[in-house]
């Protein structure tokens, strides 16, 4: 229940950043990372573009090329991704996020674009995804990482994909094994509901011991604006309005932010990264 009320508060937050900076529109929404454009280190043409929305860009473009006619955003946030494959080609555009109050703008706004017949959202937990029908797309932007068992998030992207299906993937991920009481991943965990973080390694090796193949792995971590390691005075207030603000969605949204934190520092000493994964289910 942590992360649906943090989501909640997250979207609520962004949709008021947004009224106030010119309008309401997807790629405004945006609940994921701000990326940085490739550097001279990267191949600008296989990279996502800089700025909130490029991400959704870059993925719908190659999600497009597979022609699929049922697409899944597991973790759909606005639905920002959607919006973009359904600007592109014909199909059914489906999303799937705990927020209540994602799944009612993100269906408003496919009403003002007259797509309401192609886009359709659904509240719930993951475990939902077993009563939305087969996909030939599915794809997953910071959203498998929430998973306790990798395995178990596998056998039900598995089961929901079609024969030849497609499984697109960015989410952050550990380089190597942390123990639990490290300050970060413990901090982390705290303040998003998690139970623990997942290794690069462990996503693969789920997955394959599900019967997928791995298309493509790109790194991302050059495009996550840099950070820094040390501690910010900030820190100290967001923990200190984390448990003593009034309302509890005002500490939900101090925690989202501690959270934040936590992940940069990670980020800063090269512990994590944001990785691109391609599957497909023979």
């Amino acid at each position: 229940m942590k992360t649906a009320r943090q989501y909640e508060v997250l979207a609520k937050t962004r949709y008021l950043s947004a009224l106030l900076r010119g309008g309401v529109r997807p790629e405004r929404l945006c609940l994921h990372k701000t990326l940085l454009p490739a550097d001279s280190s990267l191949d600008a043409a296989d990279c996502p573009a800089g700025g909130r929305d490029g991400l959704n860009q870059w993925l719908a473009d190659g999600i497009t090329e597979e022609r699929p006619k049922r697409v899944l955003d597991l973790g759909c946030g606005f639905g920002a991704t959607l919006f973009a494959l359904a600007r592109r080609m014909e199909g059914q555009f489906v999303g799937l996020t705990q927020s209540a109050f994602l799944v009612k703008t993100a269906a408003s706004l496919a009403e003002k674009e007259g797509r309401a017949n192609e886009l359709t959202f659904h509240e719930g937990e993951f475990a939902l995804l077993s009563t939305l029908g087969s996909f030939d797309a599915i794809v997953a932007v910071e959203s498998l990482s929430y998973f306790d068992e990798l395995a178990e998030a596998a056998r039900l992207l598995g089961e929901a994909l079609r024969p030849k299906g497609s499984l697109w993937i960015v989410d952050d991920w550990l380089r190597k094994p942390l123990p639990e009481e490290h300050t970060d991943v413990r901090g982390l965990c705290e303040t998003w509901g998690r139970r623990r973080l997942h290794t690069a390694e462990e996503l693969e090796a789920a997955f394959a011991g599900k019967g997928f193949q791995l298309v493509e792995n790109r790194d991302l971590t050059p495009q996550v604006p840099a950070l820094r390691a040390s501690a910010s005075p900030r820190s100290g207030w967001l923990r200190l309005a984390a448990r003593r603000l009034p309302g509890r969605q005002l500490r939900s949204l101090a925690a989202a932010y501690l959270g934040g934190f936590h992940l940069d520092r990670l980020y800063a000493a090269s512990l994590m990264e944001y990785r691109f994964s391609h599957y497909v289910l023979p």
